[in-house]
């Protein structure tokens, strides 16, 4: 029985939304990209046309205004026009409409809301691909699917689209550009997303769990405009910090520079137990041993990890992930252990992709009846996976070869045409298409695309010769470039052996000169002058893994994991899980 809050049926196949609560902002004129790199906290400039960012507005103290996902288009008719979206839960469209206005002055620039003709649907989760493959004829256009927003005619309605997510998948938030009627698009959409299985309007019980575990950030319920950026971890994903001003970057760069703020956003994973479930009130208090350790945010039943999880405000001192406690919380008594965000990460398409082609393959290789494919397993999977990753040019050839050995030539070549426009430099391409085409019997066609791939035959090993004596050159460079380094180093201890600096410098050239024994002493000894300095528990459990030392390379990143987690030192915290995941599994 599915309950209101499994999110297994969710991840296995995806949800269609008829009414996000969304809004869709458009920031457009001659100053637009100038004034919204001014005001936002991410490189506006770096953005390119067709792509996103993460972004948000905060006021002088670093407080949130707003955290919404910006985007960059190109204008249709028009190749020199380029405007911006701005996508953001409903609530929040005032507060970012009246923040770019009252910094308005004599720009010239325009944004305002969509609506009230903005209706937009949501297509989310790992078959929301293949339903708009279903929708869009022409496999050409697929190749969209890179980018963060497109355009595509669906029966004669031209649609917007821009990925988007709310439970951690993979989404696409659609509208229609001309305001019109919703429904004359949505039932197609609806009928594709039903064949495929997907789940129309699941109960908002199973959305919100599905957030949680995804790690996604509720305004008003996980963060507010009392919240800190750093208190919510979102400036990893929506600071530059190399960009110019922007306001409160004073009160971020100090916060950076002084480790981590007292409080900040984490999970925690707690022992699921046989109770009927009950969820703690929003802000209910977190107490081990009596001492307040923080404060619930979020919390949900996660049937897909069998485990309660919440996303939780947590002191600095409670926050190393992998560290168990007995928490109190109202009433309650639960073991939980602290993770880093998101409970779970949805695989990438490329990799559903690669497994429906070896699905494909090994069912094609076990067919007993080759005289025809057309509704076989193995091509609707090809297409599938093509479907799911446009540029997968092993799926384009397998799938041609498919057809052609079913004797549908005309469809193989129009799959391999496709592959050729991929990559100009496919040989399998060329190769394949001389020979359906001397099939055909276009004999002067067959030795045109003989020729080319011939000639891409050559010009492919003399390129892979010229890279590989290249690649020799750079690793020589990298090679002389650390020895400069190292003896640059080594003059400083000759003067100063207590010299923190020098010490972790050594060690981590030794490591990168692959002298993993040697390099231990010295970053140890930078660990004793400098205790809290992540990076040399970092490199220090490289050394150890590199060398073999399996148990001292976990102590040690362990340890780095902990003084990371206090410090608010992410990114090389994230760096250390990550080694240390590899170590342990």
């Amino acid at each position: 029985m599915i309950t209101k809050t499994d999110t297994a049926i969710v991840r296995d196949r995806g949800i269609l939304l008829s009414s996000p609560a969304l809004a869709l902002i458009k920031v457009k004129g001659p100053d637009a990209e100038r004034f919204l790199q001014a005001q936002t906290t991410n490189n506006v400039v770096a953005l390119k046309a067709g792509f996103c960012l993460q972004n948000a507005l905060l006021d002088r103290k670093a407080k949130t205004v707003a955290v919404f996902t910006l985007y960059r288009v190109q204008e249709e008719g028009d190749d020199e026009a380029e405007s911006f979206r701005i996508i953001a839960a409903s609530e929040l469209a005032s507060g970012i409409l009246k923040h770019l206005d009252s910094f308005c002055f004599a720009d010239r620039v325009e944004f305002n809301q969509v609506g009230p003709f903005f209706a937009p649907v949501l297509l989310e989760g790992p078959l929301s691909r293949l339903v708009l493959g279903d929708l869009i004829e022409d496999i050409g256009q697929l190749r969209n699917f890179d980018r963060d927003v497109f355009r595509f005619n669906l029966d004669g309605k031209e649609l917007e689209l821009f990925k988007y997510s709310l439970v951690g998948e993979e989404g696409f938030l659609l509208h229609r550009i001309d305001g019109g009627n919703k429904e004359e698009f949505y039932e197609l959409i609806k009928q594709a997303a039903e064949a495929r299985g997907l789940i129309l309007d699941p109960p908002e019980e199973q959305i919100e769990s599905a957030r949680i575990e995804a790690g996604i950030l509720a305004f008003g319920t996980d963060y507010d405009t009392d919240s800190l950026l750093p208190e919510t971890n979102l400036d990893q994903s929506c600071v530059s910090y190399e960009k110019g001003c922007f306001q409160g970057q004073e009160v971020l760069a100090r916060v950076r520079s002084h480790g981590a703020p007292t409080k900040a956003l984490g999970g925690i994973l707690f022992d699921c137990d046989a109770a009927a479930y009950e969820a703690p009130a929003h802000n209910t208090e977190l107490r081990v041993d009596g001492e307040l350790a923080g404060w619930i945010k979020s919390y949900s039943r996660s049937s897909m990890l069998n485990a309660d999880i919440a996303i939780a405000l947590l002191k600095r001192d409670f926050r190393e992930p992998g560290k168990s406690y007995e928490f109190q919380f109202g009433s309650k008594k639960k073991k939980g252990s602290v993770v880093i965000l998101p409970f779970y990460k949805a695989p990438p398409a490329r990799s559903r992709s690669q497994d429906l082609y070896e699905e494909a393959l090994s069912l094609f290789a076990r067919e007993e009846d080759s005289e025809s494919f057309e509704d076989t397993k193995p091509v609707k999977l090809l297409r599938e996976a093509i479907a799911l990753s446009p540029d997968f040019e092993d799926a384009y050839e397998s799938l041609g070869v498919l057809l052609s050995r079913s004797g549908r030539l005309d469809e193989a070549i129009e799959v391999i045409k496709h592959l050729a426009a991929i990559n100009p430099d496919s040989i399998m391409a060329h190769t394949n298409l001389s020979v359906f085409y001397m099939e055909k019997g276009w004999k002067e066609k067959a030795e045109e695309e003989k020729a080319i791939s011939t000639t891409l035959s050559m010009l492919a090993f003399n390129k892979a010769a010229k890279e590989k004596e290249a690649l020799e050159k750079e690793k020589e460079a990298r090679r002389k470039e650390t020895i400069e380094r190292l003896s640059m180093f080594e003059e400083v201890l000759e003067i100063d052996p207590d010299d923190f600096l020098a010490n972790y410098g050594k060690g981590s050239c030794l490591v990168e000169l692959e002298q993993y024994r040697e390099a231990e002493s010295y970053l140890k000894k930078a660990l004793d002058i400098k205790p809290n300095h992540t990076r040399a528990y970092l490199e220090l459990g490289r050394a150890y893994k590199a060398a073999g030392d399996k148990d001292r390379a976990i102590a040690t990143l362990s340890q780095g994991s902990a003084v990371a987690a206090r410090q608010g030192d992410l990114m090389p915290l994230k760096d250390i899980q990550l080694l240390l995941h590899q170590l342990e599994s």
